[in-house]
């Protein structure tokens, strides 16, 4: 996991599937439903999304 800042000002990972499903995820886009490789964690949302 890498920490970064969003334009937005909130703290977000860039983070794979394989780590996300260690804190419970499944890898599946919030905002399209498909399955990604890699995505972004946005926890204060509670937010994982595709980088598209």
């Amino acid at each position: 996991m890498r920490k970064m800042l969003t334009k937005a000002g909130l703290i977000a990972y860039h983070t794979t599937a394989a780590e996300i499903t260690l804190i419970g995820g499944f890898g599946i886009c919030d905002e399209c439903g498909k399955h990604s490789h890699e995505g972004y964690l946005v926890p204060v949302l509670n937010h994982w999304q595709c980088p598209k």
